[in-house]
């Protein structure tokens, strides 16, 4: 039971975290991008105050939304402590200590309680937790219910879990991979494990990550649009358009004619050349709030428009009539998504990290309540706190 429900906290845990970032995200697409630079480099501190100063009309419901996902993911955290302090107390303290003064007369009662609280605490806390899984669970995994791959092309992080028929989100820096698009880094060593990105400004590791490059004594912000190059790792985009003469850094493509994968925003280059095209691929939660953190660190370096816009849109920007890409960034087909994303972390987040939880307490405390008077002293909750 305890291992399932330490499974479930996790899974809730990392839910309650990607909710908060889809919060905060929402927050800024639905502000236009501005303060797009607190999420990569500043941590939920600058993140918050990025919030906070929303000044559209949606501003007080942001904000009330941050902090019920927030408040969620602090009731996580202390039902996960709370769990190991259960498993190890009741028999190591409780159940060996009623048992020895339920043997001495005068604490039968005392210590049959104690015995009853012991049993109720390690039985009913894991047990509730099973159960709020069972309910919640199908919540969490509606999208993954339908299979959504066969093949690692179809999906951004290149790689797909052809049995579950599931893509996968890309591996961490020591993460196994078999080509740089399955790096969070950008980076798949030749040991076959993903490894680190130097940071702008760094001078440590020469393999910088996305939005900046190396330029022979530190990672410094890479070219922009529209610049002469040599190599896709010198531009902000990691796309050096090697068609145009001379060489120059391009923006990563949603849709049109392609050669290579590396031209499409979606990874994908599909079809059969001359006739091949950017084909949409899948992107699972994790490799989305990648993207954005992407975009949030080149946003504060001070990256151009135009490679930051498939970004900024989530893979789906606006064109001119021109066919060129229009570099005013336009809202509206991101920000409903992004509403969206919001109340689906606003319910999900109430219902498993609050409401559940609270209704948790209540049956412990009458579990607690039963058990101890059935074999000894009515005790409760708050009595056994000051007795700890």
């Amino acid at each position: 039971m305890y291992a399932v429900a330490d499974s479930y906290l996790s899974d809730l845990l990392t839910y309650t975290k990607h909710s908060f970032y889809a919060v905060a995200s929402a927050s800024l697409i639905l502000e236009g991008g501005t303060g797009l630079d607190t999420l990569g480099s500043g941590g939920i501190g600058r993140t918050v105050q990025g919030i906070i100063t929303s000044t559209d009309y949606l501003k007080e419901s942001i904000v009330a939304l941050f902090m019920t996902v927030l408040s969620a993911y602090m009731m996580t955290l202390m039902q996960m402590q709370l769990l190991d302090f259960i498993q190890v107390i009741s028999l190591t303290v409780f159940l060996p200590a009623g048992i020895v003064l339920r043997s001495i007369f005068f604490t039968r009662k005392f210590g049959g309680a104690l015995i009853g609280a012991a049993i109720a605490f390690y039985v009913s806390v894991p047990f509730l937790l099973m159960i709020n899984k069972v309910m919640v669970d199908p919540f969490f995994t509606a999208e993954t219910a339908v299979p959504q791959c066969m093949t690692d092309h179809e999906c951004y992080s290149n790689i797909c879990n052809a049995t579950a028929g599931r893509c996968m989100p890309m591996s961490q820096e020591g993460g196994a991979c078999a080509n740089n698009f399955q790096c969070a880094t950008g980076y798949c060593g030749t040991d076959g494990k993903c490894a680190s990105c130097g940071v702008l400004d760094g001078t440590g590791n020469q393999n910088c990550c996305q939005g900046t490059r190396w330029d022979g004594t530190r990672c410094a912000l890479a070219k922009m649009a529209g610049e002469r190059c040599q190599d896709d790792k010198e531009c902000a985009s990691w796309f050096c358009d090697k068609s145009r003469n001379p060489s120059v850094c391009a923006a990563t493509k949603v849709e049109g004619n392609c050669t290579d994968d590396k031209e499409c925003f979606s990874r994908y280059c599909a079809g059969v050349a001359p006739s091949k095209t950017c084909a949409d691929t899948i992107r699972t939660e994790m490799d989305q709030l990648q993207i954005q953190s992407i975009a949030a660190s080149m946003s504060g370096s001070g990256v151009d428009a135009v490679t930051l816009q498939p970004f900024l849109l989530g893979g789906e920007p606006m064109y001119s009539a021109t066919g060129g890409v229009d570099t005013r960034i336009t809202q509206e087909p991101s920000s409903k998504s992004f509403i969206t994303r919001m109340f689906d972390a606003f319910v999900g987040s109430v219902i498993a990290g609050i409401f559940l939880p609270a209704m948790n307490i209540i049956f412990i405390s009458r579990a607690v309540r039963d058990m101890s008077e059935f074999l000894g002293n009515e005790l409760d909750i708050a009595s056994i706190w000051k007795v700890i």
